[in-house]
């Protein structure tokens, strides 16, 4: 939230503030939301794939404690991760847009 995460702060420490937000807009625009993007469309893609295949095929009744309901919760975790990770990027990268705008 105050830029206290840990980046390749061997360069970005020197950049000026126009030139962080352009390298905080790049690396959310190349990395971070191809990122989630792929994600989600590898995972929703089919019946089958790793987040629909749990979801679709869910079970009510099951053997054991907890079995595969961990399989069931960490698809539906990794669609919530990648959704609320685009957001994040998304926002980042348009208050990074906005700086290099607003100069």
């Amino acid at each position: 939230m105050h830029e206290g995460h840990v980046r390749v702060d061997v360069l970005y420490t020197g950049f000026s503030e126009r030139k962080k937000a352009w390298t905080n807009s790049m690396g959310s625009l190349l990395l971070g939301i191809p990122l989630c993007l792929s994600v989600l469309f590898l995972g929703m893609s089919n019946k089958a794939s790793i987040i629909n295949g749990p979801v679709i095929s869910f079970e009510v009744t099951q053997q054991g404690s907890n079995g595969l309901y961990l399989l069931y919760l960490m698809a539906v975790y990794l669609a919530v991760f990648a959704v609320s990770m685009l957001t994040q990027f998304t926002s980042y990268f348009m208050s990074s847009t906005y700086k290099i705008l607003k100069n």
